[in-house]
């Protein structure tokens, strides 16, 4: 049922890797593993997440610590994501275009402050302010 509910909103159903805690660290050589993804999610609770906002780096980094009994000093996840690293203007390399508010059907894109407020996303001070996209002629409207 999450599956079908999920994908109504475009999100698509992951294949678990049995093999992933061992694939990430082999990959990492050694040095600290960083997860991301791109919203980072958090541990610290707010009015709309009272638990944390979870994410898929969160819980890749819950899996590797749990499975290879590392510590923090050797895995972590990039909080905020790869959209806040965006939002704070620091490198990237290749392409990337911030993916705010992937719900079909949507009248427009969401501009920055209406995704935090929405999601709990955190912004701060100096971030990018998004634009709203130009509206798209529908069926209805």
């Amino acid at each position: 049922m999450k599956v079908v509910a999920y994908s109504f909103n475009g999100v698509r159903a992951i294949e678990h890797n049995d093999n992933f805690t061992k694939e990430a660290l082999s990959a990492a050589g050694g040095r600290k593993v960083i997860m991301m993804c791109e919203a980072g999610g958090t541990m610290r609770p707010t009015v709309s997440f009272p638990f944390g906002k979870p994410s898929r780096s969160l819980q890749a980094a819950y899996k590797v610590l749990t499975e290879a009994g590392k510590t923090s000093d050797e895995v972590a996840h990039l909080e905020r994501g790869l959209y806040g690293w965006y939002q704070a203007e620091l490198p990237i390399v290749g392409d990337y275009k911030p993916d705010v508010g992937r719900t079909p059907m949507a009248a427009q894109e969401p501009t920055l402050q209406d995704a935090a407020q929405s999601s709990a996303y955190e912004t701060k001070e100096g971030d990018k302010q998004m634009q709203p996209a130009e509206k798209k002629k529908g069926w209805f409207f």
